[in-house]
């Protein structure tokens, strides 16, 4: 029989977090093919760097030349079976080997599964420990030894994982309020005594919910709930897991979410004037830092509710209603609002928009019978009528009659000889009337009607007819000789006709403009008298 002697030497180091790793043996199976032999290696809290009676196992004496062996090696040692103290200290086993002759290569074997739930377990040489790229025991199951520079050593490394008898501890987290659009960071935090490395997770999170893991035990979950994402959210886990040997151990925390409807605060001291023609202006506080915009709103005389006419952006607290009629009564409120929910209303407020007042009024004196006629120029697109005041004889001016909508003349036979009389005009709707239209006046004497014509003031009138086809009559006042030069346009400015340039004196003057020549469209016609400029707009529409 062929004697097999053996000699192993290995280093083994431990890395230990606590007072000590979890014991264990690891056989190696190591042979040349011809002969076989398995050595242990392992850590207890019994062992030692020499000798432990019922744990170590001694080898042989070493084999004659040309035989096979192998064996561990320490403080001029040799054992088949070395187990080492369970402390945190670094270890290291020196093998070595021999081939008998004729046979080889040097296999190692091991279980890597084993292995893998241990330590950390390398294969290096033990000469320079560069020789040999180390072998990770954990991902392959065996070695084939062929390097001559080695010289028949080897070192294996050995870093025993802790015993994992400490779960981690996760921090409770107390429960938690939000309100929809808004961010929510929860922290999250937790410790092992073990020192393991620890991951956490949270396997039933709301769609709105993000873990962030810092991977050392820490982390945050981030919420950002939408619109429509308000309710209790109970029973929300969080799980703190290590990654210690042999077993994972966790704990876990819950806690309650609640989402609640965003709130807006209400916006206020909402004012409407109406100093513009057609306009009405609204300014009103911003009290939100949270609003993406505002809803105006108005309430029109005969609907009696509310509707939304526009809508303008954040931290914007004036609005201009051009959407209005002359002379109407309207109502306005307004609220904030964002992507999740709106505020309440303002105060409610009102504006009267301006009533346009009547011009050009002026009167003429007819006899059989005596009567005066009245004409004016109406500026309103929505009066209800005209209201006609007199001022008879000095008096004093009274209400006198009134005419319907869109009526522009008047004809007063209540008139008596040898009299004056004084007549202005205002237009009027359910709420409100507007300003005065200038004065005119007549005098009705038995011999002959005398009537003030001298205009007041520089007045161009808008043609009549318009639209026209193709003719229509411009006229105009002059209240003190003048230059008086008018010109038509097109819309670009270019001179089409001038049908007046001369000097004319104090009166009313009426001229005939042709468009037959012309196509359709909009035209200029601008009196310039004196130093006084006027420009009005006439349509063509063949």
């Amino acid at each position: 029989m062929r004697k097999v002697y053996f000699l192993i030497c290995v280093t083994l180091f431990a890395y230990i977090s606590i007072t000590s790793a979890q014991d264990f043996e690891v056989p190696i199976l190591v042979t040349d093919g011809c002969g076989s032999v398995t050595l242990t290696l392992g850590v207890d809290p019994s062992g030692t760097d020499g000798f432990d009676p019922g744990l170590d196992l001694y080898a042989p004496p070493p084999p004659p030349t040309g035989a096979f062996d192998a064996r561990f090696s320490i403080l001029s040692e040799d054992y088949l079976t070395d187990i080492r103290d369970s402390l945190l200290t670094e270890k290291q086993f020196h093998m070595s080997y021999k081939v008998s002759t004729g046979c080889g290569p040097i296999v190692l074997h091991w279980d890597m599964t084993q292995v893998d739930s241990l330590g950390t377990f390398f294969i290096v040489d033990d000469i320079t420990g560069a020789l040999l790229s180390p072998i990770d025991m954990s991902s392959t199951d065996s070695l084939v030894v062929t390097d001559p520079l080695i010289l028949e050593k080897l070192r294996i490394l050995v870093t025993p994982y802790t015993i994992n008898i400490h779960p981690p501890e996760l921090d409770a987290i107390p429960n938690q309020n939000m309100n929809e659009g808004e961010t929510l960071n929860v922290p999250l935090n937790s410790t092992d005594l073990d020192e393991d490395n620890i991951t956490l997770s949270s396997p039933d999170l709301p769609v709105f919910g993000n873990l962030a893991d810092n991977g050392d035990g820490t982390g945050s979950i981030t919420f950002t709930p939408a619109a429509g994402d308000s309710g209790s959210y109970p029973d929300i886990m969080v799980i703190a897991t290590d990654d210690g040997h042999p077993s994972a151990l966790a704990d876990t925390v819950m806690f309650i979410l609640t989402v609640g409807i965003e709130v807006i605060p209400d916006p206020g001291d909402l004012t409407a004037t109406s100093s513009v023609e057609n306009e009405v202006e609204l300014n009103w506080t911003d009290n939100s830092d949270n609003e993406d915009g505002f809803i105006i709103e108005k309430e029109t005389p005969g609907i009696e509710a509310y509707a939304t006419i526009d809508t303008v952006s954040t931290n914007v607290t004036m609005y201009t209603d051009v959407t209005v009629l002359d002379g109407v009564k309207y109502n306005y409120r307004v609220k904030a609002y964002n992507a999740f929910t709106e505020s309440g209303y303002t105060n409610s407020v009102q504006a009267v928009t301006i009533l346009p007042a009547p011009t050009n009024l002026v009167s003429q004196v007819f006899e059989s019978p005596w009567n005066v006629k009245l004409t004016w120029e109406d500026n309103s697109d929505n009066e209800s009528g005209f209201c006609i005041v007199r001022d008879s004889a000095n008096t004093g001016f009274v209400n006198y009659d009134s005419v319907n909508a869109d009526i522009t003349n008047y004809t007063d036979f209540l008139v008596t000889q040898m009299k004056s009389y004084v007549y202005k005009v205002y237009a009027f709707t359910p709420d409100t009337v507007s300003d005065y239209s200038d004065t005119t006046g007549a005098i009705i004497t038995d011999v002959e009607v005398n009537v003030d014509l001298t205009p007041k003031e520089y007045m161009l009138y808008q043609n009549y007819p318009n639209p026209f086809n193709p003719g229509t009559k411009i006229k105009y006042a002059l209240p003190i000789q003048s230059k008086v030069k008018l010109v038509i346009y097109n819309t670009i400015g270019e001179t089409v006709d001038i049908l007046v340039d001369i000097n004319q004196n104090e009166g009313y003057y009426e001229v005939e403009f042709d468009g037959s020549k012309l196509p359709s469209g909009v035209y200029l016609y601008r009196l310039e008298a004196n130093e006084n400029i006027h420009v009005k707009k006439m349509i063509l529409l063949k």
